[in-house]
């Protein structure tokens, strides 16, 4: 007879893995799922075809992890950067020195007490701030 199974209705559920549905579902289930990343394949499926499609995934999911933590550190790198360039210009403003000099100066702090120029920086910012409320 027909076909009584229910029809694929919920593509969201599936979202990281593959999916699999009865042939006679398949274009059903890749028009539902056309916008999401999702590999659909008919079931049963063939088994090299699954077994690259599995591969793929796994090989997609490591590179996209790697990218997010590249993309993490560059983010940290440039919000590192942000307070050391704020604490220079404070220290320019402040002191009324050169950048160049507000530079070394930080970076002389960071290697004398082995600590990033971000660390040193956002200390410094610290107590200028609390310098300046006190006058």
């Amino acid at each position: 007879g027909t076909d009584q199974r229910k029809p694929f209705t919920n593509p969201t559920r599936f979202y990281r893995e593959p999916l699999f549905v009865p042939s006679s579902l398949l274009d059903q289930a890749l028009y539902q799922m056309r916008e999401l990343p999702v590999f659909v394949l008919s079931s049963p499926p063939d088994r090299e075809l699954a077994s690259q499609a599995v591969g793929f995934l796994e090989k997609s999911a490591a590179r996209q992890k790697k990218l997010r933590q590249a993309l993490q550190r560059e983010k940290q790198k440039l919000q590192d950067e942000k307070v050391v360039f704020q604490c220079k210009l404070k220290l320019v403003e402040l002191y009324h020195w050169p950048e160049d000099k507000a530079h070394a100066y930080i970076q002389k702090l960071a290697m004398d007490h082995s600590r990033t120029r971000a660390d040193v920086a956002a200390v410094l910012l610290e107590r200028m701030a609390s310098l300046s409320k006190k006058v």
